[in-house]
This record gives C-alpha cells, sequence and structure tokens, in this order.
C-alpha cells in the first residue's frame, strides 16, 4: 500500500489519468488528514500542464479543498484552473527560504511584509528547516509589532 511509500514519492504526473489524480491525491491527504488545502511544492511541469491541471481542480473541489500555487514556473496554469473549476485559490508572493540561512529569510519576511502593505496581502511558502523556524520566530513578532496582521493562507483564498 501507500503507507510503504515515502510520502515525497507519491506525486501527480503529467498524463494521469483524472481517476489516477483522484487515487494519488487521496494516498497525499492520508498523510495529512485535516489538510484544508494544498500548494505544489517543486511541480513546475505539472502546473503548467493544462490536462493534469484540469483533472485535479475537480478532484480538490470535491474534496473542498484550496489551491495555493507555488508559482514554481511563468508558464502555470494552475491559477486559471483553479478558478474554472470552482476551487478557491491563491498564489505565492515569496519564496523565504531559497536561501537557507537566517538572515537571508529574515530579509525574505521583510519584503513579503512591504508587498502586503502594499497590495493588502502577501503570501510567502517556506519549509520547516530549522534556520526557517528561528527566522519566523524572531521576525514575525517584530513585525507584528510594526502591526503587520499574520492570517491563516485559507482566509486568503477566493
Amino acid at each position: 500500500g501507500s503507507e510503504d511509500v515515502p510520502p515525497e514519492e507519491i506525486e501527480l504526473r503529467v498524463g494521469m489519468t483524472p481517476d489516477q489524480v483522484s487515487s494519488t491525491l487521496d494516498g497525499m491527504l492520508e498523510t495529512v488528514p485535516h489538510a484544508a488545502g494544498v500548494n505544489n511544492h517543486e511541480g513546475s511541469r505539472a502546473t503548467a500542464d493544462l490536462s493534469l491541471m484540469d483533472a485535479l481542480m475537480p478532484a480538490l473541489r470535491g474534496r473542498n479543498l484550496f489551491f495555493i500555487d507555488s508559482r514554481t514556473t511563468a508558464a502555470t496554469v494552475a491559477y486559471d484552473a483553479a478558478e474554472r473549476a470552482g476551487v478557491p485559490v491563491a498564489s505565492r508572493k515569496v519564496f523565504l527560504d531559497d536561501t537557507p540561512t537566517k538572515d537571508a529569510i529574515l530579509a525574505q519576511l521583510a519584503l513579503a511584509a512591504r508587498d502586503a502593505s502594499r497590495d493588502g496581502s502577501a503570501i510567502a511558502i517556506g519549509h520547516p528547516h530549522p534556520a526557517t523556524i528561528a527566522a519566523l520566530a524572531e521576525g514575525v513578532p517584530a513585525l507584528e509589532a510594526r502591526g503587520v496582521r499574520f492570517v491563516l493562507v485559507s482566509d486568503l483564498v477566493r
């Protein structure tokens, strides 16, 4: 069964049928049973593939899940596919830890705060790396003290 396969090896692939997409999604969701939404991690080829995204989005809608487009490629069609399928959707604005040092992550967090001030909100994505966690532990309270409000990403999908 899927419990023998490391979670990162369960992935959606270009060329999958809608049924394969649905059963693969079920396998993924077994590892995070309380998920409210999903995002792509890497997957530029997948999010640029219209038939795969058109198979994924109804599967998400049927499970009442939102989608965050990590925008790992400028050629992404995921956002538009989600909108067409009636899936609540938003896009990542800032990657926090492409450079996984605390100072670099703090700079990216500040960039997200500037974007949020300008645009009303900004979604920042990162990994649970020790440097990311340390930067958030330091940076979030400092930004909150300056009036930046942190919300769940589910509050930003539309």
